[in-house]
């Protein structure tokens, strides 16, 4: 689904989308509804990975992944859609993969 960071496509309004995960915070709070006996957690924000991260790793395992990193990788999209996208913003920035 292309999500990175328990940043998940779908789950917000656009509006709401923008005002968590690329304000001035660098960290946010949220539930991962149905993920377990622990589903109120912590990630950091698309903000936080463009500003502080001067390095990232991302791997992506599996051919049943293959459309996400396809949309993560191309050339046009949005974070909104495809928050691993963030990537194409971050200052350094590789993916492993086993696919494509």
């Amino acid at each position: 689904d292309g999500h990175t960071a328990g940043i998940i496509p779908g789950v917000y309004s656009k509006e709401d989308f923008d005002a968590r995960y690329q304000g001035d915070r660098y960290a946010e709070e949220f539930e991962a509804i149905d993920k377990g006996t622990f589903p109120f957690r912590v990630t950091t924000t698309l903000s936080f990975m463009r500003d502080a991260v001067d390095v990232a790793f991302f791997y992506v395992q599996g051919e049943k992944k293959a459309e996400a990193l396809r949309a993560v990788i191309a050339a046009e999209g949005s974070v909104y859609d495809t928050p691993a996208r963030v990537m194409h913003d971050m200052k350094k920035a590789f993916v492993f993969t086993d696919i494509l």
